[in-house]
């Protein structure tokens, strides 16, 4: 399952090598994999959660990170960012 939801982030989301799928060719690429990379029951079951909560939002994307400014690890990466930006740019 960690795995399915790994893979379904990464391929939703841009990389330096290739631009970000849209949710719907996310899931046909799981899709194939299913039986070879994922098992084929949980699969099935992921997409059709996937599909259920993408179709009842219309920003996915900001209903999956609605409560992520509330983790400590998201807080904290936040912090490292603006640490960062701000010994880039000065």
């Amino acid at each position: 399952m960690v795995a399915l939801c790994d893979s379904f982030d990464s391929l939703t989301h841009e990389r330096p090598w290739r631009q970000a799928l849209s949710v719907q060719e996310a899931i046909m690429t799981i899709s194939v994999e299913q039986g070879s990379h994922f098992d084929p029951q949980l699969v099935c079951s992921f997409v059709k959660m996937i599909k259920d909560i993408f179709w009842d939002h219309k920003d996915f994307e900001a209903y999956l990170s609605e409560d992520a400014h509330e983790n400590s690890y998201v807080r904290v990466r936040a912090q490292i960012d603006q640490l960062i930006r701000g010994a880039i740019y000065r």
